[in-house]
């Protein structure tokens, strides 16, 4: 790369950055089109039919939707995040090596 060069890095990709000798600048631009409050919602299907439950579709109950979103989404992240916490230290603590369930809510796409 040179100077004035951009980069686009998928979100939750795992990159490094390293530096020569002269300064830099990062600049990071997150934003969210508004098909993505949908996308939620059919991620959080995926897991509940994970579950053996049976989600309504999207858009079936604007109400549904909504708590898919607010609620049990980030609730769903929130555990694989724990999980993932969990294996590290056990990895950590015992140099076996432990599947690692995934940073940071990272799932599979359908």
């Amino acid at each position: 790369m040179v100077p004035g060069d951009g980069v686009h890095i998928p979100v939750n990709a795992p990159h490094w950055v390293t530096n020569g000798e002269s300064p830099s600048v990062s600049l990071s631009v997150n934003f969210e089109f508004k098909g993505s409050e949908k996308s939620d919602v059919y991620r959080t299907n995926y897991y509940l039919r994970q579950l053996g439950l049976t989600p309504t579709p999207p858009g079936e109950s604007p109400l549904k939707d909504e708590v898919k979103r607010r609620l049990v989404l980030p609730a769903i992240k929130s555990a694989k995040d724990l999980k993932h916490s969990v294996a590290m230290k056990v990895k950590k603590l015992t140099g076996t090596p432990v599947a690692d369930p995934g940073a940071n809510g990272n799932t599979r796409r359908m």
